[in-house]
Formats: structure tokens, sequence, C-alpha cells
């Protein structure tokens, strides 16, 4: 999401995370650490445009027990 161009609030948001979080990650990317990790994530953003739909799926929300992340699951088949 980052290397998208994605706002720091989006990703935020979207994977549920602190904005340090975000911040930690995006200065250890621009260090050059998890260059593989990133090469192999664009790899897979090039052959599925929906990577981030399906990511934000199978993220649980943080208000969400895991009684309710199981049927969540189990209604997606997964």
């Amino acid at each position: 999401m980052l290397a998208k161009g994605h706002s720091f609030d989006a990703i935020q948001e979207t994977l549920r995370v602190s904005p340090s979080t975000v911040a930690r990650l995006w200065s250890a990317i621009q260090k050059g650490k998890y260059t593989e990790v990133t090469r192999h994530l664009q790899k897979q953003l090039e052959r599925d445009t929906d990577f981030e739909h399906w990511f934000s799926l199978l993220m649980p929300p943080m208000h969400m027990s895991k009684k309710q992340y199981a049927e969540r699951m189990r209604r997606l088949n997964l």
C-alpha cells in the first residue's frame, strides 16, 4: 500500500494498525529493509489487483471477537 501511494491514514484504517507502525515500516522500507518482501508483494499486486480487497476481508476488525471472526471465515469458505 505504501508503494502504491496510499496515505498513512488509509493504511492505518485498512490494516488496523497504529500510525507509528505505518511510519516505522515506511522508514524501514526507505532505508532499504524488507527489499525482498516488497519485491515479492509488488509481483503479487501485479498479478492480483484485488489483493488489498481480499487482505482487508481476511484481517479481523479490532472490535470483532475470535468467534465472530471464525464465523466470517466460515461464511467466506476460508
